[in-house]
C-alpha cells in the first residue's frame, strides 16, 4: 500500500512475514493495515496472543466450535469476534472497550451509560436510636464494657 503524507491517506496494506519484534505487531493498528501471520496450531496462536499485551480486539475466522472455544476460554481481549470485522463497534448496544493496556471501561448501550456516569452513593442516618451509636462517644461504663468484650473475643487467643 502507498501513503500520501499531503492528502493523509494510507492505502490497505497486507503484510506477511513481519518477524516478531517489529513495531506493528508490538502496537495496536488504527489504520487500514492487516498483518496476516500463519500458523501450524490453535496453541500456537494463543501463545503468539498471550505474549504480548491484550489487544483491543481479536478476531476469530473458522467454523470449528471446539477450536474457536479453545481461542476465547485461553486469551483475552477487549471483545472478540468470530468470522467478521468491526460489528463490535458497530453495533450500539454491544460493549466497546479494551483490557489492560487497551482501555478501561465500556462505551456504547447501557455498559457506556455505566461507565461514564458517577454513581453517587446517599446514605441517610434515621434519627432514632441505631446500633451503630455504640462507636460514637461519650463512652459510657457499659460501651466500654461491650467493647473491652468484643476486643477480647476478636484478638485474644
Amino acid at each position: 500500500g502507498g501513503i500520501d503524507v499531503a492528502d493523509r491517506y494510507v492505502a490497505p496494506t497486507v503484510l506477511t512475514g513481519v518477524p516478531a519484534g517489529t513495531r506493528i505487531l508490538e502496537q495496536e493498528i488504527f489504520g487500514p493495515v492487516l498483518v496476516v501471520m500463519f500458523y501450524t496450531t490453535i496453541e500456537e496462536v494463543i501463545r503468539f496472543i498471550n505474549d504480548r499485551p491484550k489487544p483491543l480486539t481479536s478476531y476469530y475466522f473458522g467454523n470449528d466450535k471446539a477450536v474457536s472455544e479453545q481461542f476465547v476460554s485461553n486469551t483475552s481481549a477487549g471483545s472478540t469476534v468470530f468470522n467478521d470485522t468491526l460489528i463490535q463497534f458497530l453495533h450500539p448496544n454491544t460493549p466497546f472497550g479494551g483490557v489492560g493496556a487497551s482501555g478501561m471501561g465500556r462505551s456504547h448501550g447501557f455498559a457506556g451509560f455505566e461507565t461514564f456516569s458517577n454513581v453517587r452513593p446517599v446514605l441517610r442516618q434515621r434519627m432514632t436510636r441505631s446500633p451503630f451509636q455504640l462507636v460514637y462517644p461519650p463512652y459510657t461504663a457499659r460501651v466500654r464494657t461491650i467493647i473491652r468484650q468484643l476486643i477480647d473475643r476478636l484478638f485474644k487467643p
